[in-house]
């Protein structure tokens, strides 16, 4: 965790040659995406999602034409798709490629967590201002986020590995570079180094709850089950109906933000 933003990172190897890129985690973004020509990223493994192709027909988005320097972030008759800065909550170009992502999976057989090469989908952008607003050193972010579009970087592993579509945090319980965290896609065995046992049942969670009605409306965010909140000991008087989402209507539910350090809450008003 950043000390001076209270944002969790995390380090990601892609393309070939190796190129480790550090990510902020967004339970909430649509994509893996970071900033492609300050990294350095020219990899010989990437291949463009090309306009009118099927991951760009389900991504609905539209086509890039290039008028820099040629790159995975500036070629033309790519797809590309739109993404909202961190900082000033702009929406940037970001062409949309795949390539190889160096992950660990969980193997209780194993020592050591094995790795495992995985081709998938990024957004790749040459904009400087997107990573205004990160921690000092981060290059992007790594979307979690529960949306159905195709370029989605958990959409991609769970439709390549047939997983289940579950996200899970473990996040440190102290800051700084001493203390770790760990990301888990599709389900357990939630193995924390250097044991390797599953220690689901030792820890204190909250579930995550996708609501199907707001990923067919293309929203990433996931969801928890709160029924009151408590300040102090003593509830906060206000309808709390708001906190759980209606079907009907659309409307209320408790998102997730871990890039938002605080709660906010939208109260019903009536004009």
């Amino acid at each position: 965790m950043n000390t001076k933003t209270g944002l969790y990172y995390t380090s990601v190897t892609v393309g070939e040659p190796p190129l480790v890129v550090n990510l902020v985690v967004d339970v909430r973004g649509p994509a893996l995406w970071f900033q492609c020509e300050e990294t350095g990223y020219n990899s010989t493994t990437y291949t463009p999602i090309l306009c009118g192709s099927h991951g760009c027909k389900q991504a609905k988005d539209e086509c890039s034409t290039c008028y820099g320097t040629y790159g995975p972030s500036c070629r033309n008759n790519t797809c590309i798709e739109y993404i909202e800065t961190q900082s000033t909550y702009n929406s940037v170009s970001a062409s949309l490629v795949k390539d190889n992502v160096i992950l660990s999976y969980t193997s209780p057989s194993a020592y050591v967590a094995p790795k495992l090469s995985a081709r998938l989908p990024l957004a790749c952008m040459s904009a400087l201002e997107v990573v205004a607003g990160l921690p000092s050193g981060s290059q992007g972010i790594l979307g979690l986020g529960n949306g159905s579009t195709s370029f989605g970087f958990v959409n991609g592993l769970v439709s390549s590995y047939k997983i289940p579509f579950k996200v899970a945090l473990c996040l440190p319980s102290k800051p700084g570079k001493n203390h770790s965290g760990l990301v888990y896609i599709g389900g357990g065995p939630y193995l924390l180094p250097p044991s390797r046992k599953d220690v689901s049942g030792l820890l204190v969670s909250t579930p995550l709850v996708p609501i199907p009605e707001t990923r067919e409306h293309g929203e990433d965010n996931y969801y928890i089950d709160v029924k009151s909140i408590q300040v102090n000991g003593e509830t906060l008087s206000f309808n709390h109906n708001l906190l759980t989402f209606n079907k009907t209507s659309h409307h209320g539910g408790t998102k997730i933000n871990n890039l938002t350090p605080y709660t906010l809450i939208h109260l019903q008003s009536s004009c």
